[in-house]
């Protein structure tokens, strides 16, 4: 039994290890390439991560990540982590409990706190992108829940967020992209039903990595 339970824990710490490991990686990518320290992209990537992880009840993967988010958290400067403070908080006891609502409205909380504190730092992407991707997931959240009221406020900051980005993205040349997104945001604004606002949500956060491109070139 002792041996059991020994192989059990050894189990879940290589696991966590691995989902460690992938975290270091993929931080490596975010934003701190366009000028954002290390520790606020890093703080973006994780609030990402833990959504998706929780979203799939990952929970040994939500522990590592939760960790590392820790972690870049105690790196900010003071101002920035106290606008963490009310979230961490809750975030940390619903991925501890296996509380998936809990932890994907305060994972994606983070990235929005994550993608505010970028403009400090006068990002090459637009944090109104990062915000996009945010307004993106909470669609996601919301038509799962069918909050018709939240699914409404939500659409409409995703569409003065987009207006205010629109310009920059087709002065980098994302045309394209510009279209897509154009015509995702009429289908938001004819949404009757929680089932309508659904179907935009995942080409709308796949059009957001496309919106993206043009400003990691």
């Amino acid at each position: 039994r002792k041996d059991s339970a020994t192989d059990t824990t050894t189990v879940a710490s290589t696991s966590k290890l691995a989902a460690r490991t992938e975290l270091t990686e993929r931080a490596a990518d975010s934003l701190q390439v366009a000028g954002v320290p290390s520790a606020v992209a890093d703080v973006g990537t994780h609030g990402e991560d833990l959504y998706d992880v929780a979203k799939a009840s990952s929970w040994t993967k939500a522990s590592a990540i939760m960790d590392s988010l820790d972690t870049s958290a105690a790196a900010l400067t003071t101002g920035e982590r106290t606008q963490l403070t009310s979230v961490l908080g809750p975030l940390r006891q619903a991925a501890a409990s296996h509380d998936r609502q809990g932890a994907i409205d305060a994972a994606n909380q983070v990235a929005f706190i994550a993608a505010n504190l970028t403009e400090a730092y006068h990002p090459k992407m637009p944090a109104d992108i990062v915000r996009l991707d945010y307004y993106g997931r909470e669609l996601e959240i919301w038509a799962a829940r069918k909050d018709m009221i939240r699914l409404s406020s939500t659409a409409a900051d995703l569409r003065r967020t987009w207006e205010r980005v629109r310009p920059s993205v087709l002065a980098h040349g994302g045309r394209a992209a510009a279209a897509k997104t154009d015509a995702l945001v009429a289908q938001l604004a004819a949404a009757k039903t929680p089932a309508d606002y659904a179907r935009v949500s995942p080409p709308f956060l796949d059009v957001v990595d496309e919106l993206e491109q043009p400003f990691e070139k």
